[in-house]
């Protein structure tokens, strides 16, 4: 008869909402954070445009709304890329508040 080593627990999360956290708080990152950094961006391309390039205002907005499109996507796809929930938030948050004040002084 041979002796059986039993084998140590595994370790298991606390509870279920705390391994689902991170998960949402990138979640969360990606769909407001990629919104507001939408908007940011779209209010300093828009903001360019007119005072830059001389473009009506419209032709300026309907052309930033266009393009903040792609930055909301990139936005999602790099908070579910960062290393951690809190660098996600941290990076969209940083974009957004660097362009939001860009588009304040061109104004």
């Amino acid at each position: 008869m041979s002796a059986t080593v039993p084998l140590p627990p595994t370790p298991r999360p606390s509870s279920p909402l705390k391994a689902a956290l991170p998960a949402a708080s990138r979640a969360l990152a990606a769909v407001l954070g990629g919104y507001v950094l939408m908007l940011a961006f779209a209010a300093a391309l828009a903001t360019a445009l007119q005072q830059g390039a001389h473009w009506s205002r419209g032709e300026a907005m309907v052309c930033a709304g266009m393009a903040a499109f792609v930055v909301y996507l990139l936005a999602g796809l790099r908070a579910f890329v960062a290393p951690s929930a809190r660098r996600a938030w941290g990076e969209l948050l940083a974009a957004a508040a660097l362009l939001a004040a860009l588009a304040a002084a061109w104004r």
